[in-house]
């Protein structure tokens, strides 16, 4: 049986999701975000199956000897229920221009991706605002 949720119930659910991933680091490593990233993919790919298996092989790629690497990562669309994309909350010990590097030269094959600092005043809600919208909107450990 399908459930639908009321507007204001989607509203307080992606708060929820919103909270959750800003103090996750906190509550469950004892570290704040470094990073956050943006992944998207080229207009001939599209996540499907394969979208755990390329997240786990960044992760994979990310997690070198000796570094501490986890994150959240929230799926969405674009405009029109088209151009997929992450948006991905991390904490690593890597430099950032290490991390860009590693990021980079992993997803080029998938798409583009953006890597900046993470910035505890930029709204997480942002990128929480379709999390129930459609079974892709949704939210993942990356772990």
């Amino acid at each position: 049986m399908s459930y639908k949720r009321s507007r204001e119930e989607l509203k307080k659910y992606r708060k929820e999701v919103a909270n959750f991933i800003k103090n996750y680091p906190i509550m469950h490593h004892d570290k704040e975000w470094r990073y956050y990233v943006l992944l998207t993919y080229k207009s001939t790919s599209r996540p499907s199956s394969g979208l755990n298996k390329r997240m786990i092989g960044l992760h994979k790629r990310l997690s070198v000897s000796n570094t501490y690497n986890f994150g959240i990562y929230v799926n969405e669309y674009g405009s029109y229920n088209s151009n997929p994309h992450h948006h991905l909350y991390l904490y690593n010990d890597l430099n950032i221009s290490e991390c860009i590097y590693r990021i980079n030269s992993y997803w080029k094959h998938v798409g583009i991706s953006k890597i900046d600092h993470f910035d505890p005043f930029r709204s997480i809600d942002y990128s929480t605002k379709q999390i129930g919208d459609s079974d892709f909107n949704n939210f993942h450990l990356f772990e």
